[in-house]
């Protein structure tokens, strides 16, 4: 952040799930660096990302961040192809702006679950009972993710429901 604070033709973003805002309260905010919150539904939090903290902490952690100055981007990134997926990321969605203001988020971006095809292959090998990594993803170009048809899917349906809450200028895909 100091680096960012000297050079302001550069921006960072810097990618997390924390919590613990708590811990950088004290430093002023800087223009050029965005928090960017990786949401996922709870379920999804609970069974794959394991040791990380809740959904409702990261929400606090977010409007301390916001009410401090910064801005902040909201990830939905990865959107995974789970059971009742449509009914978890509407909850989620829901959810994340019941508690913070979407006028008030610089910008989100949505992702889907993608990975090189070499790296996907060693996961498989690490975790070979996991549902998430053994789908039959489609490889382009060296990089596994879901077909196009679903994928096409899965971004509509996330970006129609955040669209309610935020400005469609602001959610990149």
């Amino acid at each position: 952040m100091d680096f960012a604070r000297f050079h302001k033709d550069l921006v960072i973003e810097i990618r997390t799930k924390s919590a613990n805002f708590d811990s950088i309260k004290d430093i002023t905010s800087i223009e050029n660096v965005i928090f960017a919150w990786t949401l996922s539904p709870d379920e999804v939090i609970k069974k794959y990302e394991h040791n990380t903290p809740s959904l409702q902490n990261r929400l606090n952690s977010i409007r301390s961040a916001i009410d401090k100055g910064w801005k902040v981007r909201l990830c939905f990134d990865p959107i995974l192809y789970i059971e009742n997926w449509k009914e978890q990321y509407e909850v989620l969605i829901d959810k994340v702006f019941k508690n913070i203001s979407g006028n008030k988020i610089y910008d989100v971006s949505l992702g889907l679950f993608r990975v090189s095809k070499d790296y996907l292959k060693r996961m498989r090998k690490q975790r070979p009972n996991s549902v998430v990594l053994n789908f039959p993803f489609e490889n382009e170009g060296g990089v596994s993710s879901y077909n196009q048809s679903l994928s096409e899917d899965m971004i509509m349906y996330v970006y129609k429901k955040v669209s309610k809450y935020v400005d469609k200028e602001k959610i990149y895909i």
